[in-house]
């Protein structure tokens, strides 16, 4: 499976990165004029097409490359949600020739429990923010955990832990699997009633 920390790096790496083609894309083009793009590579979508990439990346055949659009068409493809990396990168000295080669976030397939006891699978699964047939999002997936640990705590399970595992995806779906040590649960052992 995954790291738990592992989308936090790779959104950093992926941020410096990015911020790495920019500033070179801007120096380049304060410095020379870049010819109007005549070819364009695109690999790994399977989601949209290619034309819709494309018109977020604000890429046409025929006009020049331009650093700032670019900057702002990558913020723009990954607002979709289902980007997890995108990199442009030109071909030749021109940018004349680019190639675009997006990742797209996993599907979650299923969502398997294992070791509640005194929770059905269901009450775990209502309780979480992610669900079968979302795109995976470490982030979300790493709050839902946090605060299905909370509810747990609540309902009498102050020793109780969450955690998480991914399997590796097949095609571009994957298996998201939850496992829950209760621990020992509060119980009350006397109630004592006073007054009226």
């Amino acid at each position: 499976g995954y790291a738990t920390g592992k989308s936090a790096f790779g959104a950093a790496l992926l941020f410096l990165c990015l911020q790495t083609f920019i500033s070179t894309a801007l120096a380049e083009e304060s410095s020379m004029k870049t010819q109007p793009i005549r070819e364009i590579e695109v690999n790994g979508l399977r989601s949209v097409d290619e034309s819709e990439i494309l018109y977020l990346l604000d890429l046409k055949k025929g006009t020049a490359l331009d650093a700032k659009q670019l900057r702002i068409g990558i913020k723009r493809a990954f607002l979709k949600g289902i980007f997890q990396d995108i990199v442009v990168e030109g071909l030749d000295a021109q940018h004349d020739r680019i190639r675009v080669i997006v990742k797209e976030k996993n599907i979650i397939k299923s969502i398997d429990i294992t070791g509640a006891a005194h929770f059905s699978s269901n009450f775990i699964i209502k309780s979480l923010s992610i669900k079968k047939g979302d795109r995976l999002n470490y982030g979300k997936l790493e709050n839902s955990v946090a605060t299905l640990q909370d509810i747990l705590n609540r309902k009498g399970f102050p020793d109780s832990s969450v955690s998480y595992s991914v399997d590796e995806p097949r095609s571009n779906k994957v298996d998201v699997n939850i496992t829950i040590a209760e621990g020992v649960p509060l119980l009350i052992s006397e109630i004592r009633i006073s007054g009226g």
